[in-house]
Parts: C-alpha cells; structure tokens; sequence
C-alpha cells in the first residue's frame, strides 16, 4: 500500500542565511469512519456490519469508562490507550494544588509492536509530483 508524500524545506527564522532543512509530509486519502470498518471486518469473520458496528460502539464506551477510572487499557496487537492531565496554571504552592486545579489533557495511544510491524510490512511511500498542491 502507497503512501504520498512531499518534502518541505523548514527555515530558521532567528538565523535566515542558514540553509534550511527538510521534514516529510504524508498526504492521507481519506478516512474511514465505524461503518466502513465493520463492513470491512464482516469480510473477515461471521459477524454481521450491524454486529461489529455495534462492538465497536460498545468498545469505545468500555474504553472510554476504564481511562476515566485511572486504568489504561491495552488491546493485544493493537496498542495501550491512557490519558495525560496538566494542571491548569503553573503553581505557587504545590501542597495546595486540588483536583480542581487539575483537567484532562488528551488521550494517549502506544501502538503495539505486532501493530508497527504489520504497518512496516504492507507500507511504501511515494513522492507526490511537484506540480500537484493538494492529494484528493
């Protein structure tokens, strides 16, 4: 499976005389939302698209109960979802810093080897012609 890319040049702003250097950018072409996963999953096993739709749906309200509860959750193969916080401003005294000082920053996912490996297996990458600005 192809993945375009394109490479962008990334100048110094405090130093302009300095060449630049480059960063890839991956171009996605598309997304594929819960319905069009367990069409995809039904291929594959003897649950219906209805079935696994429903799976899925539970599975992230699991997911979603288990994290706000302190644990992380790992699927094998997969990977391990946990949650980060951050305090909402720097702290003067931290012995008075409370819960309410405290808010969820974002989810977190650790994609596990088995999941890298596969990817690594199936991926290569192709450069985007110059002329073309946008992909899809």
């Amino acid at each position: 499976m192809a993945i375009h890319y394109k490479i962008k040049p990334i100048s110094n702003n405090r130093f302009p005389d300095e060449k630049p250097i480059y960063k890839v950018t991956l171009l996605t072409t598309g997304n594929i939302g819960t319905e069009e996963l367990a069409k995809e999953l039904s291929h594959t096993s003897s649950f219906t698209p209805g079935d696994l739709y429903g799976i899925i749906r539970n599975l992230v309200s699991v997911i979603s109960r288990e994290l706000a509860s302190g644990q992380t959750v790992t699927l094998d193969e997969l990977g391990t979802f946990s949650i980060s916080a951050e305090l909402d401003k720097a702290p003067e005294d931290p012995e008075k810093i409370t819960g309410k000082d405290i808010h969820f920053k974002r989810v977190c996912f650790k994609a596990a080897p088995m999941l890298k490996q596969n990817i690594k297996e199936q991926i290569t990458f192709h450069k985007l012609a110059p002329d073309i600005k946008r992909w899809r």
